[in-house]
């Protein structure tokens, strides 16, 4: 039903406040668009509370002030004839004793208040402090994240936190908890920025990737905000999802989908719309779109999903094609997908799944041993029967969660001297595994140690490094700690089972780092290392990647580019590495057979994502006259 201008004047002050709901706001938003004469009521309503809010508080009169009213209160007695002569005198003596009485009282109650007040104000900094010197908490992590701490306030006079950058690698996810009811979910690849945290206001950058953020309800004067190159959302107690990408269209491109409350989503200075529950948005550089139903532009949404198993490292097979290892994270349209898991010990995991209807974001597999057990209970032999006896009752302690018992255990056989190598090894791995689950990483780290230190095999300390690596790194973010165990399986185990994923791992952590040197370094030692054929094709593009964009040596880049796309013709990264080929061509000089590579992209790419930037450059070039 459509508001009157009675009814809209009546709630203007509200509207000017911002205490209204969305739909009202809307509403009287776009009757001022069409009424005159409520844009008059409006603009006279703003001048008034403007020269209200200029107005100071009226001071108390004088001594001298108190006088003069006392004489002109006689004075009028005087004239009047129900008063007597007798009597004034004592009425205005009351008076006055009245008037110097209240003024007291008032004077002793304020004095409390604002005692109270402090107190109490006092108490509550004390205690924000103590629950913002507590966030943010990163939990539920899965594969590799990286936090870094630019700069760090916080005490009883500020209290906020700024300049911490969380960053997950690939088919890795984590939740951030900015507070007791907001959250913040980051899918894999995701880069944002924690620009302030405080009591009362946070602000993040969503630098790269997606974030589905739940804020718990706020009170007006409390901002959240998500800010993307080219846009921002607010909020007021809701739950959405804000994807950023800079590789569409030549620009940035934000999308939201809001699916509980309301979200202010808008770019620049004075272009934002509310989109409510159940609308989609985009904005494409500068310029909004309007919110439509989600269901409308479902094929528009980069859905995507992640796969976990237990054990991990399990190959993904999605409608026949192997898509990976475990943890994987995929991009999904509608249809029923065919999903197999499978290791090599452990029985198939299949399902026909229509993902677009499926809740979760996440689908979690335990794969059972062919023997039909869980590879938490499974039965593991042992050197002689009393160490059997012992390992599977260790098991057994474990898979029901037991782990202080299973401790026991274990400490007793490794201190056994008459235990084989092989039963101390494995009761050093698993104590390792108790004492992570307990969240005593430092201790998991220790019992590793023992292996890597102890008279073992090769195979074994170098398995036992590459654990200590993976905790350091996931679990305790010591990146220079990780780097160190990387490097020493890379240096002393360089033929060992976990070469290519330790190298891999140890160039990203390099990469991270600033290291780019040595990450170059250890994609070169990698590339004469016997690793798989995918394993190739991503050594070659990311060492061309790190001489073109760190290093600064686009001759050594050109050959690496070239040189994959001759070994590898068709290959996943063979779009990139044609722009980029043409790209080291044209900074080297050699203009004719740039321009001849930038064409050759344009025809076997007309809709990728470097065409904008090839046509510009080409342009360029063209008007300051060089062929």
């Amino acid at each position: 039903m459509i508001m009157k201008c009675t009814e809209i004047r009546k709630k203007i002050q509200d509207f000017l406040s911002g205490t209204c709901s969305l739909s009202l706001y809307r509403e009287i938003s776009s009757h001022l668009e069409k009424c005159e004469k409520c844009r008059e009521y409006e603009n006279n309503l703003k001048k008034l509370l403007f020269v209200l809010k200029k107005q100071s508080f009226v001071p108390l009169p004088t001594e001298a002030e108190w006088n003069n009213i006392e004489k002109s209160i006689i004075n009028n007695h005087d004239n009047e004839s129900n008063f007597s002569e007798n009597r004034l005198p004592l009425c205005v003596f009351d008076w006055k004793r009245t008037a110097v009485a209240a003024l007291l009282l008032i004077s002793f109650v304020s004095i409390l208040g604002i005692t109270f007040g402090i107190r109490k104000y006092r108490k509550n900094v004390v205690s924000q402090a103590t629950e913002i010197s507590s966030y943010p908490k990163l939990v539920n992590t899965i594969g590799s994240v990286l936090v870094v701490n630019d700069t760090i306030k916080s005490g009883n006079s500020d209290l906020e936190k700024n300049g911490i950058t969380i960053k997950t690698a690939d088919s890795s996810m984590t939740n951030v908890l900015l507070n007791k009811r907001t959250t913040l979910s980051l899918d894999n690849n995701t880069v944002c920025r924690i620009n302030k945290l405080s009591v009362d206001t946070q602000v993040i950058s969503l630098q790269q990737g997606n974030v589905l953020a739940k804020v718990g309800k706020r009170e007006r004067e409390q901002k959240f905000r998500i800010e993307t190159p080219n846009a921002f959302c607010d909020v007021v107690g809701t739950q959405f999802k804000v994807w950023y990408d800079d590789t569409a269209f030549g620009k940035g491109v934000t999308r939201l989908a809001v699916y509980k409350g309301s979200v202010v989503f808008g770019v620049g200075l004075n272009k934002d719309v509310p989109v409510d529950s159940g609308y989609y948005i985009e904005a494409v550089g500068e310029t909004l779109g309007k919110p439509v139903l989600i269901n409308q532009n479902r094929d528009r949404l980069k859905n995507k999903i992640m796969v976990i198993s237990e054990p991990d490292e399990a190959i993904v097979s999605i409608n026949g094609n192997q898509a990976g290892l475990t943890p994987l994270s995929f991009e999904f349209e509608k249809g029923v997908y065919q999903i197999k898991v499978y290791k090599n010990g452990y029985s198939m995991w299949e399902r026909h799944l229509n993902l677009v209807k499926y809740e979760k974001d996440t689908i979690r597999i335990k794969l059972k041993t062919s023997l039909g057990m869980s590879e938490k209970n499974e039965k593991i032999p042992c050197s002689n029967a009393s160490d059997s006896v012992l390992i599977n009752k260790v098991v057994k302690l474990i898979g029901s969660e037991n782990y202080d018992s299973a401790l026991i255990i274990l400490n007793d056989i490794v201190c056994n001297n008459k235990a084989r190598p092989e039963t101390k090894v494995l009761a050093l791995t698993k104590m390792a595994y108790c004492q992570s689950s307990m969240g005593r990483h430092d201790k998991a780290v220790e019992a590793l140690i023992q292996i890597v230190n102890g008279k073992f095999s090769d195979d074994q300390k170098g398995s036992a490094l590459f654990r200590i690596a993976a905790i350091k790194k996931d679990q305790m973010h010591d990146y220079d700690g990780a780097v160190e165990a990387l490097n020493k399986y890379f240096k002393e185990y360089s033929e060992g089972i976990w070469i290519e994923e330790v190298g891999f791992s140890l160039a990203e952590l390099l990469v991270i780092k600033g290291m780019f040197k040595e990450a170059a370094s250890v994609y070169e030692v990698l590339r004469g290392k016997d690793v798989s054929i995918k394993g190739k094709v991503k050594i070659l593009y990311n060492l061309a990647q790190l001489y073109v964009q760190h290093l600064n040596n686009n001759e050594r880049a050109l050959e690496l580019f070239t040189l994959l796309d001759e070994k590898f013709p068709g290959n996943i990264y063979s779009e990139d590495a044609l722009f980029w080929r043409a790209n080291c061509l044209f900074e080297l000089g050699r203009i004719t057979q740039s321009f001849n590579l930038y064409n050759n992209y344009l025809s076997n790419y007309p809709d990728g994502k470097w065409v904008e930037e090839i046509r510009i450059k080409l342009n360029r070039t063209e008007t300051a006259g060089v062929k």
